[in-house]
């Protein structure tokens, strides 16, 4: 059984492109990513969209501290060992107090839809301490 600590089970994403209120990030499924029928798992997906929506919110204001109050994944088709997911996030809107975000992840090779994804976060504004 494999080991649920340490690095072979990191979310490594590379992003392909970034600008305010949206990021591209490119995703490539390893050994340690797949359940037991060789599918990407769903875990692994939600934990993509939760990254990749907050790195979207990071675009819009890098200073705002959040925290998950909605997440959710729609999963329209499985992801193998190999396949280089697009992963396309967005702010949709952000207020004072809460931002709203959504993902969509497309095998690269056809485009294929994969996974859409949304997720809301109670902005919570850091202070400094200095």
């Amino acid at each position: 059984m494999p080991s649920l600590v340490g690095s072979e089970m990191c979310i490594r994403e590379e992003c392909v492109d970034a600008s305010s209120r949206s990021v591209v990030l490119s995703f490539l499924v390893k050994p340690c990513h797949l359940n037991m029928m060789n599918n990407v798992h769903g875990g692994c997906y939600g934990t993509l969209v939760d990254m990749a929506t907050t790195v979207a919110l990071m675009t819009f204001d890098s200073h705002l501290a959040s925290v998950t109050v909605d997440l959710g994944i729609s999963c329209m088709s499985g992801a193998q060992l190999g396949d280089i997911l697009d992963v396309k996030s967005s702010v949709v809107k952000c207020g004072r107090n809460i931002a709203f975000m959504s993902c969509e992840m497309t095998r690269r090779k056809d485009q294929k839809p994969i996974c859409n994804g949304h997720h809301t976060k109670m902005l919570t504004r850091s202070k400094s301490k200095l």
